[in-house]
């Protein structure tokens, strides 16, 4: 059990879904897209290694 980040504690995923819908639209083209792609690849992965995670959360991931 990783006591840094427990898997209950939802933090990163509020702070990451914040800013991309704060500042998302910037990286809609270009290399910068490409950048945006693979992070999303990898913040999916992270999600879906939470296990359960709260339907708000839920909602805005959709």
């Amino acid at each position: 059990q990783d006591i840094l980040d427990p898997p209950e504690d939802c933090f990163r995923i509020r702070m990451i879904i914040t800013l991309l819908q704060t500042c998302g639209h910037y990286f809609d083209r270009g290399s910068s897209k490409r950048k945006l792609d693979k992070f999303l690849i990898y913040f999916q992965r992270y999600v879906l290694s939470k296990g359960s995670i709260p339907l708000d959360i839920e909602f805005d991931i959709q």
